[in-house]
């Protein structure tokens, strides 16, 4: 019994102890969109690698409860100021409920600029912040040295620039003394124009300095950063500086301090000068996934180029080597996981297969880094407090990690003092084309896999051809759209040779040089020949709407038109040139603005169109499908206000699409087999959204109008008025309805080259205007010149039957009367008798042949109850 009471006790205690508390949350703050959405998708999936992990052993006991952690993400779409702004609304909305059981820690991202925001926004909430991403030691700084860590509460991974930059001339210095190198060394020194370049910058300096006898400075000069990436004139000028440079004197080594995409092009430019040096490094890019980046031009130019790295895949340690096998699996199964749920596929029918993967790199290996030494903090530290956590991580070494050397400890700003490897990129290119790209490790010695080795070039003696001796040029649209994939020769820098057809840097052997390749052209030129159509077509549509504008406005106070509502005539006519301008709109190429453009035109060109007309037709509907029998007013100004509404839901929806993911250009790859081998090219395409949302949702809008205006326009067909056109009106409503529907299944359904697809959409709307203005409008004008010609008739025939001379056509008085008796009050008020004038006027006698037949209308005669005579209203007498 006793036994048993312990054992029941034992087990309460640990029930209490574990039972699920309130969640540790986590915070990561990284650039999910942007120009760095791949690095934070490579941070991302190692914070959430580090975590699974954690829990996988264990999971957390947060004072003296198991509590879950929960992973919260916030996009900084890779831009500085919303680094600081979601950052700091995210702390502000959670600190009311932060508390010691409730605590929250932050995970950073990339880039040292954003990561400088994330920790000023983290400091002013004393709020725990690690991250793998920023080697600035600026920011790590308190408020007083120039930095933003005044709470000592951010710590970073990466080790600064300063002995990033350190550990690269030490280790040129042991090939100086190996005579490896040249001794001294004329250094070219190039550093982008941030906090990151500048420490660089001055820690050559110092070397310089300090040993004269390793070290010269021939050359120095910076760059802007960020860098204006569509058009890199400041490389395209650095590279002719230097070039002429080093024509005055030999420059031994070039160091640059370069992100990733500064790297690729500025060496893309540096490597077209023919430029010898022994030694190149770009600090810490240059080596891995850098070289296979699309918009690196010659891969085989960066072998041999050096790079100091946090963290390597190459690295000999076993916890290292284990992190890049654990890696793999799960990004490969997150992957394949993710398309699964794209797709809504079975993932066990799935494989991801290398090609697919990212491969391991030193972002994800120090995100993963940075949230395992932050759990280990949790767990480890005794006060399990926010402070507690941040005084453990400043105060401990963490062994075992993956980082070279093994062990991290944070500085007393709280950057950590590691060590940095040297590695050496061997590039080179299989028959195929493909890149073959190896890393060797340089230093230190205890993880050295490879031996220094200096630049070297490409030689022509024997090698066979293949295509990395070619190089394919996309050229412009012609005039049938169409654009062409043309391969030249080029030598072994990458310049093309004297005769293109003809190989100069290899032996031809079996290979040929690849045929040209036809391809569509992503957009429509405005001077090829559709585009061209497209302008003529959508230059008449807009004259006719203009044309009927300006009759429209001539005749703007004409009975005919006040009917028809004259202020939506107008209306539709400016809706109808809006059409046709926005057919033109999507001539030309792809870029960012011109996409909202030819979004914006469409939609509201269109729904204003619609929109007109269904409030024309609600108001038909109104008046003569009242079964009250009331009297119903609606006014212009009801009109508009209906038509508003109308446009104010198009509004809400493009402000929406705007806000979420705005139209812009993108560059898609294509692939082609070109002599057995994957050709690749970019073209600029426009996305408006990519999961066709928005798109789908602005259609649907428009349809829902016509629907509803094809519906009370057929219940509305029959009405009858003067100057009526309601079944024109119906006819123009389901032809409109008739070309959205087949426009929009055709471009859904048929697989269309983008020309095909711009000219069916500028015809539709071309067609659209036209019948609208021509079924809508064109009976307006009709009534309005008929009415008009009855006038100049009738004007005429009173000149002419006018004076002395009297009418006695039965003819003649029969017109008139079925003229609708329209001079009714003239011929009463002629008939009008005086005091002076006798009852029967005398006339001549009347010829019983053209006796007038008396109409049923007493109205139009004046009897004389006293006489057996009649008198007409036109003072013709008859008996």
């Amino acid at each position: 019994m006793a036994g048993r009471l312990v054992g029941l006790l034992a087990g309460l205690a640990l029930h209490m102890v574990l039972t699920p508390g309130r969640a540790v949350r986590l915070t990561a703050v990284v650039d999910k969109t942007g120009g760095s959405a791949s690095v934070g998708a490579y941070q991302l999936t190692a914070y959430q690698m580090a975590l699974d992990e954690f829990e996988a052993a264990g999971g957390l006991v947060w004072r003296n409860k198991k509590v879950p952690l929960a992973l919260k993400v916030i996009d900084t779409k890779s831009d500085k100021a919303n680094s600081f702004t979601v950052l700091n609304d995210e702390l502000s909305n959670e600190n009311a409920s932060r508390t010691d059981d409730n605590p929250l820690f932050i995970l950073g991202g990339y880039n040292s600029a954003r990561i400088a925001e994330q920790i000023k926004a983290s400091d002013a909430w004393n709020a725990v912040y690690i991250n793998g991403g920023g080697a600035d030691p600026t920011m790590y700084k308190t408020a007083s040295e120039g930095g933003y860590n005044t709470n000592k509460c951010a710590f970073g991974l990466l080790t600064s620039v300063s002995k990033l930059t350190s550990t690269i001339l030490d280790y040129m210095m042991i090939q100086m003394d190996a005579g490896n190198l040249t001794k001294p060394s004329n250094i070219a020194l190039v550093w982008e124009k941030s906090n990151h370049g500048f420490t660089f910058r001055e820690q050559v300096s110092r070397y310089v300095l300090k040993y004269p006898e390793y070290f010269k400075l021939g050359y120095a000069t910076d760059y802007p950063y960020p860098n204006n990436y569509t058009k890199p004139k400041d490389f395209v000028a650095l590279a002719a500086d230097l070039s002429h440079t080093s024509k005055k004197e030999a420059l031994n080594a070039l160091l640059v301090d370069a992100h990733s995409k500064d790297f690729r092009l500025l060496h893309n430019e540096l490597w077209k000068t023919q430029l010898n040096f022994e030694f190149v490094t770009y600090g810490a890019r240059g080596t891995g996934d850098d070289v296979t980046k699309n918009d690196f031009t010659v891969p085989i130019s960066a072998d041999r180029l050096c790079a100091a790295q946090w963290w390597n895949p190459s690295s000999k340690s076993q916890t290292s080597r284990d992190f890049v096998e654990r890696w793999r699996m799960y990004e490969g199964f997150t992957w394949v996981s993710n398309l699964a749920q794209v797709q809504g596929v079975d993932p066990t029918k799935l494989f991801a297969e290398p090609s697919q993967q990212k491969q391991v790199h030193w972002y994800a290996a120090l995100a993963y880094e940075s949230a395992r030494i932050l759990l280990r903090a949790l767990n480890q530290t005794s006060t399990q407090t926010e402070v507690g956590v941040r005084d453990y991580l400043a105060s401990s070494v963490f062994s075992n990690t993956i980082l070279p050397g093994g062990s991290v400890r944070f500085n007393q700003n709280g950057q950590a003092d590691s060590q940095f490897s040297i590695v050496q990129g061997v590039v080179s290119m299989t028959d195929s084309g493909t890149v073959v790209n190896n890393i060797h490790t340089l230093y230190p010695e205890s993880e050295k896999s490879g031996d220094f080795e200096r630049l070297s070039t490409w030689s022509a003696q024997d090698v066979p051809c293949s295509l990395r001796f070619t190089v394919d040029i996309l050229t412009s649209c012609d005039p049938s759209s169409q654009r062409m994939i043309v391969h030249y020769w080029v030598d072994g820098n990458g310049y093309k040779c004297p005769n293109v057809s003809e190989p100069c840097a290899c032996t031809l052997g079996d290979f040929q040089l690849p045929a040209s390749i036809k391809i569509d052209c992503e957009y429509l030129a405005v001077d090829s020949q559709q585009g061209t159509a497209v302008v003529v077509l959508c230059s008449i549509g807009a004259f006719i709407c203009f044309a009927s504008l300006t009759i429209l406005l001539i005749q703007y106070n004409h009975v005919v038109m006040k009917a028809g509502q004259r202020e939506f005539l107008a209306l539709m006519c400016f809706a109808g040139i809006w059409c046709n301008i926005a057919g033109i709109s999507f001539l030309g190429p792809n870029e960012s603005g011109m996409c909202i453009t030819r979004v914006f035109s469409l939609l509201f060109s269109v729904a204003l169109l619609v929109g007109a007309l269904t409030v024309k037709v609600y108001r038909i509907y109104k008046i003569w499908n009242n079964s009250s029998m009331k009297r119903i007013i609606i006014t212009a100004f009801d009109m508009l206000k209906l038509l508003s509404v109308l446009m104010l839901g198009m509004f809400i929806i493009f402000l929406v699409w705007m806000l979420v993911e705005r139209p812009h250009a993108i560059t898609e790859s294509l692939f082609f087999r070109v002599a057995g081998h994957q050709v690749e090219t970019e073209l600029q395409v426009c996305q408006y959204n990519r999961t066709a949302i928005f798109p789908s949702l602005s259609i649907a809008y428009i349809v829902l109008i016509l629907v509803y205006c094809n519906i009370l326009s057929f219940q509305g067909r029959n009405s009858d008025a003067k100057y009526m056109e309601s079944r024109s009106i119906m006819a123009a409503s389901y032809c409109i309805s008739f070309i959205i529907l087949l426009v929009v299944i055709l471009i859904v359904t048929a697989d269309l080259p983008a020309a095909s697809t711009i000219v069916l959409i500028a015809l539709s709307l071309v067609f659209t205007s036209v019948l609208f203005v021509g079924l809508v409008l064109g009976p307006k004008l009709y009534f309005a010149a008929s009415v008009g010609i009855k006038d100049v008739k009738e004007k005429v025939r009173r000149k002419f039957t006018s004076g002395p001379c009297k009418r006695s056509s039965t003819t003649e008085n029969n017109d008139t009367l079925d003229e609708g008796n329209m001079n009714t009050t003239n011929s009463q008020n002629s008939t009008k008798k005086t005091e002076a004038e006798p009852d029967v006027v005398e006339t001549e006698p009347l010829n019983p042949t053209s006796m007038i037949n008396l109409p049923t209308n007493v109205s139009s005669f004046a009897v004389n109850p006293q006489d057996t005579r009649v008198v007409s209203e036109n003072s013709v007498q008859v008996s």
